[in-house]
């Protein structure tokens, strides 16, 4: 069974007023930590949607074995990029969603839950920390069609929402996996954490 990784790196980052994406994180940059985590578990492709400041997502991606895609209505919400990442995924089994913007993802993690995937019989896998919903959501390809539908910027959280009976949660620990860096505030209380922690 073929799990691919779509990494959705086309969002404004505006509510940052920089590209979040490029910050310095673990010596290197928030969305190639990433990039390298997803590379190193058992996910068959990477898929790079990238839109804004897609020259430096690129550069800074390029030397890895991932497959971008430009997504040129990236402005109009995240379910643009979704859309991409299953049109050229198409032909995977299941498709794992990353956002670009949570580093403190773990490459066992994704490989725990890809397992759970092969295994189970609802046909989306969901994690979850105590009460809280988070990111990657790996969706089965009997969703495929239904993930072309999305609009906004919403991603295929109304498909979860409306089909509890096919979502199985995986719950973790880690509160930090779900950490993302939406503002200054986020990204330097992280840094802070990660520090404090070792």
């Amino acid at each position: 069974m073929r799990v691919d990784a779509v990494v959705l790196a086309a969002g404004l980052s505006s509510r940052m007023k920089q590209n979040k994406l490029m910050l310095p994180f673990m010596g290197t940059t928030i969305i190639r930590h990433i990039v390298l985590t997803i590379l190193e578990s058992n996910v068959e492709k990477v898929i790079i949607v990238t839109g804004n400041n897609e020259d430096l997502i690129r550069s800074e991606l390029e030397d890895l074995n991932v497959i971008f895609v430009y997504n040129e209505h990236y402005k109009t919400g995240q379910s643009t990029s979704v859309c991409l990442g299953v049109e050229t995924s198409y032909d995977s089994d299941g498709i794992m969603f990353f956002m670009g913007d949570q580093p403190m993802i773990k490459s066992r993690i994704i490989d725990n839950m890809i397992e759970i995937f092969k295994e189970m019989d609802e046909t989306i896998l969901v994690p979850y920390c105590k009460d809280k919903r988070g990111n990657p959501v790996l969706f089965n390809k009997k969703w495929y069609i239904e993930l072309l539908k999305v609009t906004g910027d919403y991603g295929g959280r109304f498909i979860i929402e409306n089909n509890l009976n096919d979502v199985k949660k995986y719950y973790l620990e880690d509160e930090l996996f779900f950490t993302d860096v939406d503002t200054i505030e986020k990204y330097n209380n992280l840094l802070n954490t990660i520090k404090i922690t070792g």
